[in-house]
């Protein structure tokens, strides 16, 4: 599970990266409690729904060095993490830390 995690966020970050997206992606994806209700922002990229964000602000990063950084953080504990609790722990985990992440 924790390389399935690895391998979306290192997908979405690097295509938002590559096509020079990253601004858009990062206020899109992001999460911004003042965005809590509205439908979407009109006028960009994606056009995500604010309930979505917590998850979708997981995927995107700042930069090369924030998502590589982020990546070998979550490898490193992820990995030790999944081998104590399993696959499906660690994405309830996963999942309930992006919630938490937010508050």
């Amino acid at each position: 599970m924790t390389a399935a995690i690895a391998a979306a966020t290192l997908l979405v970050s690097s295509l938002l990266l590559l096509f020079g997206e990253l601004p858009y992606g990062a206020v899109e994806g992001g999460f911004f409690p003042a965005r809590v209700g509205e439908a979407v922002i009109e006028g960009h990229v994606f056009a995500l729904p604010w309930i979505v964000t917590p998850l979708t602000a997981t995927l995107v990063h700042g930069g090369v060095a924030h998502l590589v950084l982020n990546l070998v953080i979550l490898v490193f504990c992820g990995r030790q993490v999944e081998r104590a609790i399993g696959g499906a722990g660690m994405l309830v985990l996963y999942v309930a830390g992006v919630g938490a992440d937010d508050v």
